[in-house]
């Protein structure tokens, strides 16, 4: 014979039935919302990058500007690498942290660097495949990261070329300051659940927030390093080289080639949800 139920059972049962639907349909709302706000977080997150990428075109655009008119100067058309001295000071006053400009011949000699008294001894310049471009193409050309043979530090290097009777004779060089690249990205930081980053295009930082100074010259983290050259630009989680769960997106500049990313914590959403 079945016992019947009590009635505190029953009253459980019945408020089991009622509020168990409840909650799966307010924890369905809860996740939709929450899918939302990721799509929302990962457009943000890409116009951003976008943003990051148009400011620092527009910067290197402006340096191959001025080098452009440099290069073209008739102190070196008549190949007066010390009357052309006093014009590249004046170009290099405008940067922080003694820049320097350097003119090499296709063999890959220096003929001219600003940062070394006239008839010093200057080394060979470091072989870079970016440089000989130059010379084939007679278009700018933006380096990778490296040592610099002189200066004996990381930078990136922007060339131009140097034209006599409309050959190119000579490649000059400018290292912009990498105070430049940590400035622009320091300025599109939105908030301080963001990671910014600048990339060479082998994928390694020349500028960051947060811990440049423990970053760069590193490669960009492995999770986001598989997908930044899968296409000219993305999104992906990610996580960073702090160990946060990052949404990313990246943009390749067809100037440039360098990389711009940029990632918000994904706790910043997981959080609310």
């Amino acid at each position: 014979m079945r016992r019947s139920l009590s009635l505190r059972l029953r009253l459980a049962i019945l408020v089991a039935g009622t509020i168990l639907p409840l909650i799966g349909f307010a924890a369905a709302i809860v996740y939709q919302h929450y899918r939302q706000d990721q799509r929302d977080a990962f457009a943000r997150v890409l116009q951003n990058t976008r943003s990051i990428q148009l400011v620092l075109d527009r910067e290197m655009q402006g340096i191959v500007s001025g080098l452009t008119v440099l290069a073209g100067s008739d102190s070196l058309s008549r190949g007066d690498f010390e009357g052309f001295r006093s014009r590249a000071k004046a170009f290099l006053a405008q940067f922080p942290d003694a820049p320097s400009i350097v003119i090499g011949d296709r063999q890959g000699r220096q003929v001219f660097n600003s940062s070394r008294p006239p008839g010093e001894a200057l080394p060979p310049r470091v072989r870079r495949e970016s440089r000989e471009h130059v010379f084939q193409t007679g278009k700018p050309v933006f380096s990778e990261l490296f040592t610099g043979s002189v200066s004996n530090r990381p930078i990136v290097t922007v060339t131009v070329p140097v034209f006599r009777d409309g050959v190119v004779v000579y490649d000059l060089s400018f290292d912009p300051p990498l105070e430049i690249f940590q400035r622009i990205i320091e300025q599109q930081k939105p908030g301080e659940d963001w990671t910014l980053s600048i990339f060479d295009q082998q994928g390694v930082n020349f500028a960051r927030v947060p811990n440049p100074q423990g970053t760069v010259g590193r490669e960009a983290s492995p999770s986001l390093f598989a997908v930044m050259f899968s296409a000219k630009e993305g999104q992906s989680r990610t996580t960073s080289l702090e160990g946060v769960s990052l949404l990313t997106a990246f943009v390749h500049s067809d100037l440039t080639g360098w990389i711009s990313a940029a990632g918000i914590a994904e706790k910043t959403l997981v959080a609310p949800a």
